[in-house]
C-alpha cells in the first residue's frame, strides 16, 4: 500500500468527504493564574489503595471504578468509597466480563444501577458463562451523573 495515493487509501478506509470535523473548534482557554504546580489526589484522600485484577481482563472495569471513586469523592460525598470491580464485571452486558470491555459502557449501566462497594461484592477476579449478577440495588452507592440526588457542585 506504500505505492497507493491518498484516494485509493481513502476508498480502502471507507473515506467519505462529507464528514469533514468543524472549521470552528476553537478551544475555549481557560485562566491559569490560580492553578497549582502539582496536585497528589493520594495525599488529598481521592484514591483508593492499589487493586489488583489477577488473570481477568477487567482493567475496563478498574478504571471506571476508579474514575467514579474519585469522582464522587471530590464532588459529592467528600468520603473515599471503594466500589465493586466484581460488579461491573458479572452485571455490565454490554462489556465482556474477563475478555474485555469500555468504561463507556460501565458509566452507562452504573448511570442505570449504583455500584455496590468492594465488601459487598467483592472481587473475585473470575467470570463464566454461567456466572450470574447478585447486583442488589438497595446496596447501590456509586452513582454515575443524571441522578437528581448526586450533588451538581
Amino acid at each position: 500500500m506504500s505505492d497507493w495515493t491518498t484516494d485509493e487509501y481513502k476508498g480502502l478506509l471507507g473515506y467519505r468527504s462529507e464528514f469533514k470535523a468543524p472549521t470552528n473548534a476553537e478551544p475555549e482557554l481557560l485562566p491559569e493564574e490560580d492553578l497549582a504546580a502539582d496536585i497528589n489526589w493520594v495525599t488529598r484522600g481521592a484514591v483508593t489503595g492499589v487493586k489488583n485484577q489477577g488473570q481477568c481482563g477487567s482493567c475496563w472495569a478498574f478504571s471506571s471504578t476508579g474514575a467514579i471513586e474519585g469522582a464522587e469523592f471530590l464532588h459529592g460525598t467528600k468520603q473515599l468509597t471503594s466500589l465493586s470491580e466484581q460488579n461491573l464485571v458479572d452485571c455490565s452486558k454490554k462489556n465482556n466480563a474477563c475478555q474485555g470491555g469500555l468504561m463507556d459502557y460501565a458509566f452507562e449501566y452504573a448511570k442505570e444501577n449504583p455500584l455496590m462497594t468492594e465488601n459487598d461484592y467483592p472481587y473475585t477476579g473470575t467470570h463464566h458463562l454461567w456466572t450470574r449478577c447478585k447486583y442488589d440495588k438497595s446496596k447501590g452507592v456509586g452513582r454515575v451523573g443524571g441522578h437528581k440526588d448526586v450533588p451538581a457542585n
